[in-house]
């Protein structure tokens, strides 16, 4: 009876190397992070580099890895945090540590309600990150004491922001509301009066009354308003465009 060739057994040393997929958007980032891995006593590659939130998913589904190091900065910026749920559901073994940015505490919070182990900096080095794979490996808590401390303060920041945010939008009336939306999807002023079937200098002090009232000094800081806080991704669909003034 025919065995294995010896050179197809994994070594013990291959045994305890932690295998993982790594996922992101930049190709320098998981190029780079490729190469210091390779070779590395305590992690191997199961796989190449996969640079889409689908991909990762079809990676961990394919090799069960024991981690996946994960950036969530995609377009749209919800893709990473689905790709989560779905790496949870088909590789259920699978750790996921979220790499995480300045400024993206909103995404990290959503990432953990997921299913994500942990997050890391993308400031850290490669030390701590291959420690921190290894310790949602083994299904340790990844971030420390001061990292958790410092999310919590941040999360309140952007939820105080938040009600803040929810509190200016509700001043609007909802002409002014259809108005705002027109001005978010890049809509001119001579546009808007033909949708809403009002004139220009109407328009035009609609606009006013947005400004004033979400604290914003420009049309574009309206719109920037608009895309920071998602107002009309959560919000349902405004009156009909046809409706009173």
């Amino acid at each position: 009876m025919g065995g294995i060739a010896p050179s197809t057994l994994p070594s013990s040393e291959e045994e305890r190397r932690i295998a993982a997929v790594l996922c992101g958007g930049h190709r320098i980032f998981t190029d780079s992070f490729a190469v210091a891995i390779r070779g590395h006593p305590a992690i191997r590659l199961a796989g190449p580099p996969v640079d889409s939130p689908d991909a990762a998913v079809e990676a961990c589904a394919r090799h069960q890895p024991d981690v996946v190091l994960m950036d969530l900065t995609f377009e749209p910026g919800t893709a990473g945090i689905d790709a989560i749920r779905r790496i949870r559901e088909l590789a259920p073994t699978t750790a996921v540590l979220v790499l995480a940015g300045e400024g993206e505490e909103g995404l990290i919070v959503e990432a953990v309600g997921a299913g994500a182990a942990g997050f890391l900096s993308k400031t850290e080095g490669l030390a701590a990150a291959i420690e921190a794979a290894r310790a949602a490996a083994r299904g340790d808590a990844v971030p420390d004491r001061r990292q958790l401390r410092d999310l919590r303060t941040r999360t309140e920041a952007l939820r105080t922001a938040s009600r803040d945010a929810r509190e200016r939008l509700r001043r609007l009336s909802p002409r002014e509301l259809e108005v705002l939306r027109l001005l978010s999807d890049g809509a001119r002023s001579d546009l808007i009066a033909r949708r809403l079937v009002i004139s220009e200098a109407t328009v035009r002090t609609h606009i006013r009354n947005i400004l004033g009232k979400l604290g914003v000094r420009s049309r574009l800081e309206a719109v920037a308003f608009v895309l920071r806080t998602g107002a009309f991704e959560r919000e349902p669909a405004g009156p009909s465009a046809h409706g009173g003034v």
